[in-house]
């Protein structure tokens, strides 16, 4: 896992893959759904989501060129706990919390880190 980047690697039948929560990622679910991904994410955590949901935003984060129906075929066999682990990695890795547990900086999603002196 390479959090200091956001990106977080996972294997399949021995096939590589990367995810990232980066700002074209929440973009593309966002244009793709016309739901918010932070809506989102709060749904899934209510324990009101459904698959499709699911399958959207881990369609939006694998990177690569990956059709929705490959992106389902994968999470079959991940599972959804997998499924769910990596999504929550990837929200950790871009969201981090004040503390800088991800990428090592003393600040909150939104605000500007104080120069290095």
């Amino acid at each position: 896992m390479n959090t200091r980047r956001g990106v977080i690697s996972f294997e399949s039948d021995g096939v590589p893959y990367s995810a990232r929560l980066s700002t074209n990622a929440m973009v593309k679910y966002q244009d793709e759904t016309g739901e918010n991904i932070l809506d989102a994410f709060k749904v899934l955590q209510e324990g009101n989501g459904d698959i499709k949901r699911l399958r959207d935003i881990f369609w939006c984060i694998v990177q690569g060129d990956h059709s929705k129906a490959a992106i389902g075929d994968l999470m079959d066999d991940l599972s959804v706990n997998e499924v769910g682990r990596i999504i929550g990695e990837t929200t950790t890795a871009a969201f981090p919390d004040s503390k800088g547990e991800a990428d090592g900086a003393e600040s909150k999603p939104g605000k500007k880190s104080k120069p290095a002196t």
